[in-house]
């Protein structure tokens, strides 16, 4: 990660530590909490969507032999089968 969001963060700090209204310190808060989820919180996934994000890649990686089993005659590096 850049130092941009630890320099965000403490301009932050500096800015909520000014005497402020109760209104903008919640804002100000606020904008800073959606802003670390956006870009920081581990996003985690319930197990269907891990098996639907498995099944996937192994579509893709299927799809990439078919294709290369095609364009190579049913051979690997272009190496005719024994």
């Amino acid at each position: 990660m850049s130092d941009t969001f630890f320099i965000y963060y403490d301009s932050l700090v500096k800015f909520l530590n000014r005497d402020l209204t109760p209104d903008i310190q919640k804002k100000a808060l606020a904008l800073f909490d959606k802003i670390y989820h956006e870009f920081l919180d581990v996003k985690k996934l319930s197990k269907a969507e891990i098996k639907k994000e498995v099944k996937k890649a192994e579509a893709t990686e299927s799809d990439i032999e078919r294709v290369w089993n095609v364009g190579n005659n049913g051979t690997m590096a272009g190496k005719k089968p024994t």
